[in-house]
């Protein structure tokens, strides 16, 4: 159930940023969120961890190399630090 929430969570994100993007940014951000569902029902993976490792794995598969690399990793415990320091 929790992993619903999150995903629901994320929805709501995006549609309350939706007023300061570009009309492309919101297109890109609808395909990739119509893309995610869809790999979701073709695969019926268990929960967010597995939504995203199906969805990894296929954008890999399709592209032929791998996605996140050490040069592109984002460090999400120095971004949570960051957060907590800003409030």
């Amino acid at each position: 159930m929790t992993d619903v929430v999150d995903i629901e969570g994320i929805f709501r994100i995006i549609k309350s940023i939706r007023d300061n993007i570009d009309r492309l940014e919101v297109i890109l951000t609808d395909l990739s969120k119509e893309t995610t569902k869809r790999l979701a029902e073709k695969h019926s993976p268990q929960g967010l961890s597995q939504i995203k490792k199906v969805v990894r794995e296929d954008i890999e598969k399709n592209l032929g190399e791998t996605v996140a690399t050490k040069d592109n990793y984002l460090n999400y415990k120095y971004i949570e630090e960051k957060q907590v320091e800003i409030k």
